[in-house]
């Protein structure tokens, strides 16, 4: 029995709104080109196959069609002598599944929101290098911070926060978010370094004493001290012993005046003996 019917895919099928016909009974009522159920219809325009072309007919020319395919058939099964039954159809294979790879979701993009920098106010000396701390909110935010000097000849500061100072004066260090208004800044003073303190001359004592008291620019007894001997040495032609000593006024390693006072009590007034 014939079965008519259109496709109510539109915009999907290129058979919609095409009227179809069906006249195998044991086929599915469904459009020959997307296979989805076909809509009943009235007995109008109808669509048949044609070498994979589809033309449109009355239904006249399509029950002409229908007869001779018919009469056809007829003809050739009495040629045949009516004993073979014709095969049966090869069964359709249905369509092998195309795989779909998913596609990676977009990263989403978090905007800075805050911007710390400490300290606020940073010393430096000429060729020091030091670190400030850079904290951004939130965490997980994707644009990324930039860092500038507001003079590079007095500092630069790397985007880690690295600090290094070149000459004396003063500069803004400013850590600013990449795309959002947020910025931190830090007040940085660059100082000359402070001069190496050069070291004095080393103290000079006989090696037969030593002195204790001030000294002049060389290292030389210079003003009131006093003489310890520590080894036996000549004084004025006598023996001096270790435990005695001169006090008095000593000059660029000179005894100026002084008194040498002895082991056995007694006490000699002493001059003009070169000490170092």
């Amino acid at each position: 029995m014939e079965r008519k019917g259109k496709c109510t895919q539109a915009g999907v099928c290129s058979m919609y709104d095409k009227v179809q016909i069906i006249t195998d009974d044991d086929a599915e009522f469904k459009c020959c080109e997307c296979g989805e159920e076909l809509t009943p219809c009235k007995d109008e325009e109808v669509i048949i196959d044609d070498g994979g072309r589809r033309k449109k007919k009355n239904l006249l020319m399509a029950i002409c069609a229908a007869v001779v395919i018919i009469g056809g058939a007829i003809g050739i099964f009495l040629a045949q002598g009516g004993d073979e039954t014709p095969a049966p159809a090869a069964p359709e294979q249905p369509a092998e599944p195309v795989a779909v790879e998913p596609q990676p979701a977009e990263p989403q993009s978090v905007a800075i929101t805050a911007i710390t920098a400490t300290p606020e106010n940073l010393e430096m000396t000429i060729d020091e290098t030091q670190q400030i701390a850079i904290a951004v909110t939130p965490e997980n935010q994707t644009e990324g911070t930039t860092a500038t000097s507001s003079d590079e000849a007095v500092a630069t500061v790397s985007e880690t926060g690295e600090v290094k100072a070149l000459k004396a004066g003063t500069a803004t260090l400013t850590i600013a978010a990449k795309e959002s208004d947020v910025k931190a800044e830090v007040k940085l003073t660059v100082k000359e370094k402070e001069p190496k303190e050069k070291p004095g001359p080393q103290p000079k004592n006989p090696s037969w004493g030593k002195y204790d008291g001030p000294r002049d620019a060389q290292g030389l007894p210079h003003g009131n001290g006093v003489l310890r001997i520590t080894r036996s040495t000549t004084i004025n032609g006598e023996t001096a012993q270790p435990g005695e000593r001169i006090e008095g006024v000593f000059r660029n390693g000179y005894v100026n005046m002084g008194t040498w006072y002895k082991n056995d009590g007694n006490a000699v007034v002493v001059k003009g003996i070169k000490v170092v």
